[in-house]
């Protein structure tokens, strides 16, 4: 079976985020939720960049920790909703297009993207963006979905990704590659961030922590 991307979709992060409320009384999927709480402990006193920010809470958990935080959200109601339900002094939150950033070059300690790449068409830009907001030290860490959590006998899964809101799905060694295009370190994580995993891993997500651009 020849691997398919799906076409990229508009993700309505508000009624997704009210959809999970009224079924678990929670704005964060566990595994997002163990990200950012997990990043959140790396990045103290840090400049962070939060892209495809959603509802706002993943920014919030960052800045918990962080100086400062800069939420990036193509979806105008999510960007709304964040705004007026985490306020925060050292928060703000922009729409804009990720693929398409105009924030300034190396202004951030950090850049987060946890459970967005997959949904990007474009990924490469978005990428692209990532690396050139960061600071020369600065480092990225990003999850995404690992295509092997479904194989069998150790061949990964070749159908098109699991959820129509996804483009594209990677096993664990596919996205270490990409990521090698834009940093010359790249290592790959359990979400607790604690757990350092092999290219050939079936956990699931995937977070990559990367440093060193290119």
């Amino acid at each position: 079976m020849v691997y398919k991307e799906n076409p990229e979709l508009e993700n309505d992060a508000v009624k997704a985020t009210f959809r999970r409320w009224r079924r678990g009384r929670a704005l964060l999927e566990h595994p997002q939720r163990q990200i950012y709480e997990a990043v959140a402990g790396r990045v103290v006193d840090r400049t962070i960049c939060d892209i495809g920010s959603g509802s706002g809470l993943g920014a919030t958990i960052l800045a918990q920790e962080a100086r400062s935080v800069v939420g990036v959200e193509k979806t105008a109601g999510s960007v709304a909703f964040a705004r007026k339900c985490f306020p925060l002094k050292n928060v703000r939150f922009l729409h804009e297009d990720v693929a398409k950033c105009s924030l300034p070059d190396e202004s951030f300690d950090a850049v987060v993207a946890i459970e967005v790449i997959e949904h990007i068409a474009d990924y490469r830009s978005a990428l692209g963006q990532a690396a050139r907001i960061l600071k020369k030290a600065g480092t990225l860490y990003i999850s995404s979905p690992n295509r092997n959590q479904r194989a069998r006998g150790g061949a990964s899964h070749a159908g098109p990704p699991r959820l129509k809101h996804h483009v594209r799905e990677w096993t664990a060694r596919e996205f270490r590659s990409v990521l090698l295009s834009y940093f010359d370190d790249v290592k790959l994580f359990d979400p607790t961030l604690s757990h350092l995993l092999s290219p050939d891993t079936r956990v699931s997500p995937v977070v990559a922590i990367c440093g060193s651009l290119r």
